[in-house]
C-alpha cells in the first residue's frame, strides 16, 4: 500500500519527481514477486509430474505383470486343454481304427454268413426236392402198404369163413366146448352134430374186460351150416344161457361172423358212426360190412376206415 505523502507546499515539479519515483518502485518490485511465484509453480508442477510419472509406471509396471500373469494363466490352461483334446483326439483315433477293424471283422463275418447262408439255402432245395420225392415214394408205399393190408385181411378173412363166434357163456374148468355147439343147434332145430365141429377154442380178446368171459370160436366143416346157425339165431332175436340148459343167471349169448381184429375195429367204429348219423341198419355178410339209413334208402359197403366219410 502507497505511503501518503504529507501535503507541502513544494511546487509541483517534485511532485512530477515523486509521482515518477512511486511508479518506479512499484514498477521494479512486481515483475520480482511474478518470477518467484512463477518458480515456485515450476516446482510444484515438476514435482507432481514426477510423482504422477511415478505412479504411472509403477501402475504401468503392475499393469503389465498382472496380463503377463493372465497371459501365461491363459497359456497353461489354453496348452493343458490342447493337452487333453489331443490325448482324446489320440484315444478316438484308437478307438476308430480298432472299430474300423471291428467293422471289417463283421464284414468278414456276414460275407462268410452269406456264403453259409447260400449253402444252407443250396441244401434246402435239395433236401425239400428230395423230401417231395420221398413224400411221393411214401405216398405210393403207404397206398401199397393200405392194399397189402386190405388184400391181408381179406385172406384172413376168407380163412375164418367156415367160422362162429359165441360170446356170453361163462368160464367153466374142464369144460367141453362142443357140447354147447350141439345144445345151441339142437335149440335152433337145425342137424348137425359134433362130427361138423373142426375144433372150439376160447379166444381172448385184444382189449379183455374184467369179468366178461373169452369167446368161443367154433371152426365148422361147412359154410352152408355156418350161415344157417347164424339165420337161425337172426330169427330167433338171439340165445341166451338158458337156451343153451347153461345153469345159473341167465345171460344174452351173441353169435356172429368170426371176424379178423381189423374188421372187428371197423365194425365198432362203424356201429358208433351209423349211431351218430341215425342210421336203422348195420349188418354183416360174409365178412363184409354194410349200413343202411332207412327201409329205403340205399345200402353202404364199408371196407376201410377211409369209407366212413360215407355215412352222413
Amino acid at each position: 500500500m502507497a505511503q501518503q505523502l504529507p501535503v507541502s507546499a513544494s511546487s509541483e515539479p517534485e511532485l512530477n519527481k515523486l509521482h515518477l519515483h512511486v511508479i518506479d518502485s512499484v514498477s521494479t518490485n512486481r515483475p520480482n514477486k511474478r518470477k518467484a511465484m512463477d518458480n515456485d509453480l515450476d516446482a510444484l508442477f515438476d514435482r507432481f509430474s514426477s510423482n504422477l510419472t511415478n505412479k504411472l509406471t509403477t501402475l504401468m509396471a503392475d499393469l503389465e505383470k498382472k496380463v503377463s500373469d493372465i497371459q501365461l494363466n491363459i497359456t497353461t490352461v489354453i496348452k493343458s486343454d490342447l493337452d487333453n483334446i489331443k490325448s482324446k483326439l489320440a484315444v478316438i483315433d484308437v478307438n476308430q481304427s480298432q472299430l474300423f477293424t471291428d467293422m471289417e471283422s463283421v464284414k468278414t463275418s456276414i460275407q462268410q454268413q452269406d456264403s453259409l447262408q447260400m449253402c444252407l439255402s443250396k441244401r434246402v432245395d435239395d433236401v425239400s426236392k428230395s423230401t417231395a420225392t420221398h413224400s411221393s415214394d411214401i405216398s405210393r408205399m403207404q397206398e401199397r402198404i393200405t392194399n397189402l393190408e386190405t388184400e391181408l385181411n381179406s385172406l384172413q378173412q376168407r380163412d375164418r369163413a367156415f367160422n362162429l363166434e359165441v360170446n356170453g357163456i361163462p368160464e367153466k374148468s374142464n369144460e367141453k366146448l362142443v357140447d354147447y355147439y350141439c345144445a345151441m343147434v339142437r335149440f335152433l332145430e337145425i342137424e348137425s352134430s359134433a362130427n361138423d365141429v373142426v375144433h372150439a377154442v376160447r379166444v381172448r380178446p385184444v382189449n379183455p374186460v374184467p369179468g366178461r368171459p373169452k369167446s368161443i370160436v367154433i371152426k365148422l366143416n361147412s359154410r352152408l351150416l355156418r350161415d344157417a346157425i347164424l339165420s337161425a339165431v337172426r330169427n330167433r332175436k338171439g340165445l341166451s344161457t338158458c337156451d343153451l340148459g347153461i345153469t345159473g343167471d341167465q345171460r344174452k349169448l351173441f353169435v356172429n361172423e368170426h371176424l379178423t381184429p381189423a374188421n372187428k375195429l371197423l365194425h365198432r367204429n362203424v356201429r358208433e358212426k351209423a349211431s351218430a348219423a341215425q342210421y336203422r341198419f348195420v349188418w354183416i355178410r360174409d365178412g363184409k360190412i354194410f349200413v343202411r339209413k332207412n327201409d329205403t334208402s340205399a345200402t353202404i359197403r364199408i371196407t376201410t376206415s377211409a369209407d366212413l366219410r360215407k355215412i352222413m
